[in-house]
């Protein structure tokens, strides 16, 4: 059952807290980078589709772990129609298109050995199967609801897939993640171009691409292997923050829910800037994690957005920004150049006056925070990370923590190039 509670301006709301999770492909894949402990989960209710009825099993539920979870027989794409499904040599990569042929001597390096894409995708059989829109399936008066996280491996029918769901992409979506092949991997199959175009046009900016890099021509000797080629991709898009404001014009509550969603998957998927960025923008609207006199928020995500907004507020206001000094290091550059090429020595000492006068004080700028960096660089954990522990986000604690060691390396390392580099 939905999550219930009393809305803000204390009017009564029936609204759905849950996060809304449909995944496209299900068979195997539980992409959710939760503990499994996590309290979290029980706020996920995920939908699991696959053309391939046999790829639904009890394991698979098991493998999800979170408050409710429903695997459906449904083939998803543009329209409803009746079309071959073609089940892959490797059952992970079935797929409503065939392979193109042009890569089938294409490999990839991997704990299996060196895999061929012709022997991997090639068709081992095929299904007749029913093609349905999301649309016509899920959203207002249906038994299953919208997503708020739409997640697809299609396998080249990703694009398909998001046609069928123009409503629910305009209406609930706020974060998509989806397989994007960038060549034709696929015979008729539409590549990462005109997918963006047509998520760039429902609302979407891109906010992460993460490349398949493994993929080479022909089969490769050992000791010859190289980064690979990107033929595709996982993608991950973000709901326009802006359409979210335009929407709180006709619907607050909802708009306000939204950006809370868009926060957490932002967060989720190392988006700490997007998350800030979203959580400032409900607070302007009014947002109080939807919790009255001091009373938990419904759901425990909207509980951890609540520390987590206070901890990002505290640390933007005592802790350094990382000083943007791309003005001096170009007008160093031109000096060091005319430095370099000058005759004149009175010439070449006032290049070297002018450019220790700027570098003191860019280095004046990085000083006064200097002690605050250290104690942050030596810290054991930030309260941020902390925060994300605490809630079952260990990846995320991790990827912060890396991230707050680099930051914090590259300002004291630049404070001391900046103190010890004049011109020689």
């Amino acid at each position: 059952m939905p999550i219930q509670a009393v809305g803000i301006e204390n009017r009564a709301e029936r609204m759905d807290f849950r996060i809304i999770h449909h995944h496209i492909g299900a068979r195997g894949n539980v992409p959710l980078p939760l503990d499994g402990k996590s309290p979290i989960r029980k706020d996920f209710a995920v939908y699991y589709y696959d053309a391939d009825e046999s790829a639904l099993t009890d394991a698979l539920r098991d493998l999800i772990k979170v408050g409710e979870a429903h695997l459906l027989p449904y083939c998803l794409g543009a329209r409803r129609e009746r079309r071959p499904f073609h089940i892959a040599n490797d059952a992970y990569a079935s797929s409503l298109y065939r392979l193109n042929t042009d890569y089938k001597e294409y490999t990839k390096a991997t704990a299996l050995g060196q895999l061929t894409i012709g022997k991997n995708m090639g068709v081992a059989r095929e299904i007749e199967v029913d093609v349905v829109p999301l649309d016509e399936i899920c959203g207002p008066g249906l038994d299953i609801p919208a997503p708020d996280y739409l997640s697809i491996d299609a396998e080249g029918a990703e694009l398909d897939v998001m046609q069928g769901a123009t409503r629910t992409l305009r209406d609930t979506v706020v974060w998509l993640r989806s397989e994007m092949w960038i060549h034709p991997v696929y015979q008729g199959a539409r590549t990462f171009n005109t997918s963006l175009a047509f998520l760039q046009d429902a609302g979407f900016d891109l906010f992460h691409m993460e490349p398949y890099r493994e993929y080479e021509a022909d089969r490769m000797p050992l000791g010859m292997h190289s980064g690979g080629q990107t033929l595709g991709a996982e993608v991950d898009f973000q709901r326009r923050i802006s359409d979210l404001l335009d929407e709180a014009e006709t619907d607050r509550p909802t708009a306000i829910l939204k950006l809370y969603k868009l926060a957490f998957m932002a967060i989720l998927n190392g988006g700490n800037g997007l998350c800030f960025n979203s959580l400032k923008q409900a607070q302007a609207l009014g947002g109080t994690f939807f919790s009255e006199n001091g009373k938990a928020p419904p759901a425990s995500y909207l509980e951890f957005l609540r520390e987590v907004w206070t901890h990002m507020r505290n640390m933007s206001e005592f802790l350094p920004v990382l000083p943007d000094f791309s003005r001096y290091i170009h007008a160093r550059r031109r000096r060091r150049f005319a430095y370099s090429t000058s005759t004149d020595g009175a010439e070449k000492q006032s290049l070297k006056d002018e450019d220790n006068a700027a570098r003191k004080e860019v280095a004046e700028g990085y000083r006064t925070n200097l002690d605050r960096v250290h104690r942050l660089y030596w810290s054991t954990t930030s309260s941020l990370e902390g925060c994300c522990i605490k809630f079952g986000l260990r990846y995320q604690a991790e990827q912060i923590r890396l991230k707050r060691k680099l930051h914090c390396e590259t300002f004291i390392n630049e404070y001391y190039r900046l103190s010890e580099s004049a011109f020689r």
